[in-house]
């Protein structure tokens, strides 16, 4: 929101500017010409909340926003050449660190990687419930003083930087919080921090600190760590909470777009001015241009909010790996007690066949200086001292011992209740799939109904976002696949809606042409979701085929439709709709359409979801649309356990061990 009033605050001076001087003398050459641009990293990330200016106007400046955008109102004279270098913050940038449109009057900085070898780029912050703290946290690092954003995170743009063997070495104070454990991932220089609850004392401090004011309405619950909540409660509270920030962002990205609409307005306004200049026209016209850009990419950012799912998921993901260290940690700390209570057992025998042997020489001596009353008894003093002292160090190996093994319990108790955490979420986790594996059509349905079939169906977590569907009475078939939003537990309640909705439209209208039940579809979903009285843009992507006979009927809300011709050995492509079922309301009032298709023995239909086009290698390279037609071309003339074998090995081998980003669904069958 404040790069946006910042942006209007250019924009209206600028229009202010421009009107202003074209009104009055133009041999006065006091006009503006606007410079924008962006700033980003090596990894082609923007660079946000840096200050940019040209050397020698740092009167002129701007802060780039989110997505490391900036525009500066340079005059009208001012020009780009070889010697012009720009400043992002206190570092210059030579003509060589950035690249100049002359044209658009547009650059691009791209900021040099400085963090050192074992640098963190990124903090972390989890409480007991792996959640994020809440913003302004005030944490220390090695006598300095940083506060959490509102990701709870602290991210490093500019120096100072630390690497992962400073802050494990010297530990971080966060305050309000004990630090548990820390975690570093080097790949993308991330530094996590689990933390156990409010100190009592701390927690105190702040009530008193912090009156809340007197409104008459009951105070907010504090959400603290319960030993009485089972681990459905938490994953159901973390669900929530995860719900609730993407309809903030995307309530965000709603009134950004009103705002940009308006400003629109203003300049479109401003255009009818049959005062102002041609020359001012044409720059206005520019920030037109500039606007409708904006109001695009603000659409766009909507998968931007997807992305907090996907984070907090890897964030659970982290957990695990969390959990396992904290197991493998307990286990090595067990083996080291058990060691040391060995060598005590062995210290405390060694001790007392000592005292044994020194008693005995004790007695010896004794006996042999009976006569010698004064040596004597100074023997005897010296011998009751080392009595006692031994005596003492047999004591103290004692209470070692008992503490030893009252560490060992903790440790044994923590460790088994570790254990029956994780085996609670997986069982309930894998419960969740065999429901949602029963919505699945049987291998029965889809052998009646064609010559042959494979279906490729992998979810990235252990419930999916995607499903495949068929529906047949022995003369006509409909097939479909199904992608909704997100994946794992969101991806599988959006699933179950979307199952009960399609067999909903099918049992109304039967055998109805594909393109009236998307629109069945669209509309039964914007009502479930409430989509007309709610900002929630929820959508699924659907490719579904009604086949009859040698003729098939096909239509797609974002998804597409691969035809393999078995007498000419090539490939067919059939493009639906750029729609998608619900979303965005500027989808609403268009239909789909159906797309006729005559098809002969031997030849074979393909439906996918976006997962598998998607799928990144250790590059960053997807699998592409390109290249999943190279595969069916090569083995589309082979049996479908064949074709389903080389798509495998062909997704094995450009992925090489990198984790699934979505859910993938291939559905392919062989027409009779």
């Amino acid at each position: 929101m404040e790069s946006l009033h910042k942006f209007n605050i250019v924009v209206f001076c600028y229009l202010f500017l421009s009107v202003f001087h074209s009104g009055q003398s133009g041999a006065q050459g006091n006009k503006i010409r606007l410079f924008s641009g962006q700033v980003i990293n090596t990894d082609n990330q923007p660079v946000k909340g840096v200050k940019v200016f040209f050397e020698g106007f740092n009167n002129i400046e701007d802060e780039t926003d989110r997505n490391g955008n900036f525009e500066l109102p340079m005059p009208a004279s001012f020009a780009v050449s070889e010697q012009t270098a720009v400043y992002v913050g206190n570092k210059k940038i030579e003509r060589g660190g950035y690249v100049y449109n002359a044209v658009a009057n547009t650059l691009v900085i791209r900021l040099k990687e400085e963090l050192p070898e074992g640098g963190v780029q990124l903090i972390e912050f989890f409480d007991e419930r792996s959640l994020p703290l809440p913003a302004q946290v005030a944490v220390f690092i090695k006598g300095r003083k940083f506060r959490t954003n509102e990701k709870g995170c602290i991210e490093f743009n500019s120096p100072p930087y630390f690497k992962a063997d400073e802050l494990n070495s010297e530990p971080i104070s966060v305050e309000g919080y004990e630090v548990s454990s820390t975690y570093y991932t080097a790949t993308n220089r991330r530094f996590f921090v689990y933390l156990k609850g409010v100190k009592p004392s701390t927690a105190a401090k702040q009530e008193i600190t912090q009156p809340q004011p007197n409104t008459g309405s009951k105070p907010e619950e504090k959400l603290l760590p319960s030993t009485e909540k089972t681990v459905s409660e938490i994953i159901r509270q973390d669900f929530n909470n995860v719900l609730n920030e993407l309809e903030m962002e995307k309530q965000f990205l709603n009134e950004r777009s009103i705002k940009i609409r308006d400003e629109i307005e203003k300049i479109a306004s401003q255009l009818g001015n049959h005062q102002l200049s041609d020359e001012a026209k044409q720059e206005l016209r520019k920030y037109l241009n500039r606007l409708e850009k904006r109001l695009i990419e603000n659409d766009l950012a909507y998968e931007s909010a997807q992305e907090k799912i996907k984070q907090v998921i890897e964030r659970m993901r982290l957990e695990v790996i969390y959990k396992d260290s904290i197991n493998a940690a307990a286990v090595q700390k067990i083996e080291t007690i058990a060691a040391e209570r060995e060598a005590a057992v062995k210290e405390k025998e060694a001790i007392e066949a000592l005292y044994r042997a020194r008693l005995l020489i004790i007695a010896l001596v004794a006996l042999g200086l009976a006569g010698a009353a004064v040596a004597s008894y100074s023997v005897s003093q010296k011998l009751k001292k080392q009595k006692e002292e031994i005596i003492g160090q047999r004591n103290s190996i004692e209470e070692k011992n008992k503490k030893l093994e009252k560490a060992y319990l903790e440790i044994q108790s923590q460790k088994t209740e570790i254990e029956r955490q994780n085996h609670q979420i997986t069982t309930s986790i894998r419960y969740a799939e065999s429901i949602q594996n029963a919505i699945l059509p049987l291998a029965s349905t889809f052998k009646e109904a064609f010559k042959d079939y494979f279906v490729y169906y992998q979810p990235k977590d252990i419930v999916s976002g995607d499903f495949y569907w068929c529906y047949s009475d022995g003369n006509k078939t409909l097939i479909a696949v199904v992608d909704c939003t997100g994946h794992g537990v969101p991806g599988a309640f959006m699933s179950l809606i979307g199952y009960n909705l399609l067999n909903e439209q099918v049992k109304q209208h039967g055998f109805s042409k594909p393109s009236q039940i998307l629109d069945g579809l669209d509309k039964n979903l914007r009502i479930v979701l409430r989509q007309e009285q709610k900002v929630n843009n929820d959508s699924m992507d659907v490719g579904i085929c009604l086949i009859e006979g040698h003729d098939v009927c096909f239509a797609g809300a974002k998804r597409a439709l691969l035809i393999y011709r078995a007498q000419t050995d090539t490939l067919e492509e059939i493009r639906g709709d750029r729609k998608p079922i619900g979303g965005f309301k500027k989808y609403l009032n268009r239909h789909y359409q159906d797309h006729h298709i005559t098809v002969n023995p031997g030849d074979s239909l393909y439906l996918f979801t976006d997962g598998i086009t998607d799928q990144p290698n250790p590059s960053l390279d997807k699998f592409g649309y390109q290249k999943l037609k190279q595969v069916i071309s090569a083995y589309g003339h082979m049996s479908m356990e064949c074709q389903k074998e080389g798509l495998e090995k062909a997704l094995h081998e450009h992925k090489k061990g990198v984790p699934l980003r979505d859910d993938i669904t291939v559905l392919a069958v062989r027409i009779g």
